[in-house]
């Protein structure tokens, strides 16, 4: 941490009594140091942490033990088309249908009373959020608990399959144009090495593609 020195304008006798002073007050120094550090260790992995959920795709929400929403992220305000200050504080009930809560419920009872090691489970097939509105969308989710500041607490991190349906059906509607575009110039070039865009030549290479597949001699 550093040297640590006393100064004084008299030549001074050596004293155990001060000596000892001396010591603890280094050691006082130097333990006050190495709390301001850990403290700036810590701020920074929380910013870390903090920038890290804010910034995920999923959607991630963190409860307490009766089931309140304690942080909602970014990806959750657009998935459940609320803004965080809305549901932290409140029930999650209203963000899930109701069998969906009471499955919610049930699992995070069994992970809470279970002994050994598991902290986690699946959840997938008919599970289903709601947005504003009461527009429900199916998603799948897994959900974590974990101990902070002598509480349980549970991290949900939701997934809207719906969005996922939607880029699926958009990469095979890109995917088919592109398809589609590959044979439309392929048709635009021609045989290989023949070159032109005249309207007689035009009709030369769609005379060549009507006999090319087939044994007849063209000249």
């Amino acid at each position: 941490l550093g040297n640590l020195a006393v100064l004084h304008d008299q030549p001074l006798q050596a004293d155990e009594t001060v000596s000892a002073v001396f010591h603890i007050f280094g050691a006082r120094a130097a333990a006050e140091l190495g709390r301001l550090r850990r403290d700036r260790a810590l701020r920074e992995s929380e910013e870390k942490l903090s920038m890290l959920i804010e910034s995920t795709l999923d959607t991630i929400v963190e409860l307490d033990a009766s089931l309140a929403v304690t942080r909602l992220n970014r990806a959750g305000e657009q998935t459940f088309g609320r803004a965080a200050p809305e549901v932290v504080g409140r029930p999650i009930a209203p963000l899930l249908a109701p069998r969906s809560y009471e499955r919610l419920r049930s699992l995070a009872a069994e992970l809470d009373g279970s002994c050994d090691e598991r902290s986690s489970a699946w959840i997938a097939n008919g599970f289903e959020g709601v947005r504003a509105g009461g527009r429900s969308f199916p998603a799948e989710a897994t959900l974590s608990r974990f101990e902070a500041a002598g509480g349980s607490y549970f991290s949900l991190i939701l997934r809207n399959l719906d969005e996922r349906a939607r880029a699926e059906e958009r990469i095979r509607e890109l995917s088919e144009q592109a398809a589609y575009l590959r044979a439309e110039i392929e048709s635009l070039a021609g045989p290989d090495e023949i070159l032109g865009e005249s309207e007689p030549m035009r009709r030369l290479l769609a005379d060549l593609r009507r006999v090319a597949s087939s044994d007849t001699t063209v000249l």
